[in-house]
């Protein structure tokens, strides 16, 4: 490709993005954010795409049932001996259960992959 069909390129995708696409943005502590890109980066992806994802299953899971979910409720299963244990730990840690649960299963899955080894 020459330069004037870069910047062609460039010039077409600017103008769909503007047309089509919003900006959504969100002030998070630095250290989450870090810890958000850390995160990303072990399951092979970005913040941005995981965001996206998120924000793209959301509304997909509520325009099928018609209705908000509210209050928030975590996808995962919860058995009833931990519950109590989990919601202690999201206040203690101010935090989004997913991310507690995703933590642990993080972990859980870095080690079964080393002992595999």
């Amino acid at each position: 490709m020459n330069e004037n069909s870069v910047k062609k390129a460039k010039e077409a995708r600017a103008t769909w993005n503007k047309e089509n696409m919003k900006t959504l943005g969100a002030n998070v502590k630095k250290e989450t954010a870090e810890k958000f890109a850390e995160i990303a980066a072990r399951r092979g992806a970005t913040p941005s795409g995981m965001i996206r994802e998120f924000i793209r299953e959301t509304v997909e899971r509520e325009s099928r049932s018609g209705q908000v979910a509210e209050p928030y409720r975590s996808p995962f299963t919860v058995f009833p001996e931990n519950a109590d244990r989990l919601k202690a730990a999201v206040r203690r840690h101010k935090g989004n259960p997913d991310m507690i649960l995703n933590t642990v299963l993080a972990a859980w899955l870095d080690a079964d992959e080393k002992l595999a080894k």
